[in-house]
């Protein structure tokens, strides 16, 4: 079986929150990257969703994701 990676972007972190919890219902492993978190958890989660097969989804708000 393929399995893609997917990169969900939003303006509204509590759409993220949402999005988390369906994904953690249908047991999906995710990633999640927004201002709130310092700039090394923010690293981490990248790392972790470039190296780390399990996690096919990442999800980003739109202020964080354009800091990096």
């Amino acid at each position: 079986m393929y399995a893609s990676h997917s990169v969900v972007f939003s303006v509204w972190t509590r759409m993220l929150d949402l999005i988390g919890i369906a994904l953690e219902r249908a047991q999906i492993p995710f990633c999640r990257l927004d201002g709130s978190m310092p700039r090394a958890r923010r690293d981490a989660e990248l790392q972790k969703f470039r190296d780390d097969p399990r996690f096919l989804v990442i999800l980003i708000s739109l202020m964080a994701g354009g800091v990096g």
